[in-house]
């Protein structure tokens, strides 16, 4: 599929936040629970350290000639609880945590700049989430492609979130949000699951479909070398990812409920189909009850694009 690239307005839109979660205030403090206390606690980005190094990450930016070179720091354990990466998932170096950020306060790191012909900083990377975050360049580069096939703009829901940030939106301990390598969008030019086929035909290593959104992460491609340390090539150990699932369970009055469960960005998308004895279509539908007459032998259920089951009645 291709599709001309309008001239662009650099911004897609407002960068929208995490559906569950308020827009934030427009400050460079944020609170976070103090599990001592029981009472808020506030992090003044201000006073944390950034140390610069001589590492730069280079994006496609408006010219997609890579010369968007962005300065990181090196990571500092005074940064504390939002950016104390868990060990990696299985031993898999994929979940190695990062060694290097942008700073979001530097001059250079401007919401505003583009980082591709339709995409910019500000709609990656939030500082009201954290001072200090990463994104993976050639995750920018995917999406902008997607985005000049569907031949319309792509709104980007979540991007990079720091450990702490994650957890309170609910996030899986080893979301690849913390890794700078996974969106959460939506388009009014493409369907969910046609985003999601066109995120796999671009590498993405796993996507899910949600009610609002598609989750697309880009898990098993290499990770960026201006933001992660390199690991000895004789590792090889790989995580076995968790995997969503669902389930059926029969309500007192006969309806069957489809209950998923390991979705945790939000409510998947449900498809399902009754069918007859002779394999004929009874009924579809897209809640979570379903209502299966005296002829219904057969649900099949599609949830999230990433669980299919057959259910015998």
């Amino acid at each position: 599929m291709a599709c001309a690239r309008p001239k662009p307005d650099l911004r897609e839109g407002p960068a929208e936040d995490d559906p569950t979660v308020p827009n934030a205030p427009d400050s460079r403090d944020t609170a976070r629970p103090d599990p001592d206390s029981g009472e808020p606690d506030t992090i003044d980005w201000e006073d944390l350290s950034a140390t610069p190094t001589d590492q730069t990450v280079c994006f496609p930016g408006p010219e997609e000639d890579h010369t968007v070179c962005l300065p990181t720091v090196a990571w500092s354990s005074t940064w504390g609880a939002p950016y104390d990466y868990p060990d990696p998932l299985d031993d898999d170096p994929q979940y190695r945590a990062p060694v290097r950020f942008f700073d979001l306060y530097a001059a250079a790191l401007e919401p505003t700049r583009a980082l591709a012909p339709n995409f910019t900083l500000g709609e990656f990377l939030q500082d009201y989430k954290g001072r200090f975050g990463i994104f993976q360049p050639h995750v920018v580069t995917s999406l902008q492609t997607l985005r000049d096939w569907t031949g319309g703009p792509l709104y980007i829901n979540s991007a990079y979130r720091n450990v702490d940030y994650n957890a309170g939106v609910g996030g899986a301990q080893w979301s690849r949000h913390l890794y700078g390598d996974a969106v959460d969008i939506r388009s009014d030019t493409a369907s969910l699951s046609e985003l999601a086929t066109l995120c796999e035909d671009l590498g993405a290593g796993f996507t899910s479909v949600y009610t609002s959104h598609v989750h697309c992460d880009w898990r098993d491609s290499p990770l960026e070398p201006g933001l992660f340390d390199p690991v000895a090539e004789t590792s090889t150990a790989r995580a076995a990812h968790p995997h969503p699932t669902a389930h059926v369970d029969v309500m007192p009055s006969g309806t069957l409920r489809v209950i998923p469960s390991g979705f945790d960005e939000g409510t998947p998308r449900i498809h399902w189909t009754t069918r007859d004895a002779s394999g004929n279509v009874l009924h579809r539908g897209t809640s979570s009850e379903v209502q299966a007459d005296a002829a219904a032998r057969m649900l099949e259920l599609d949830v999230g694009r990433v669980v299919q089951v057959r259910v015998a009645l």
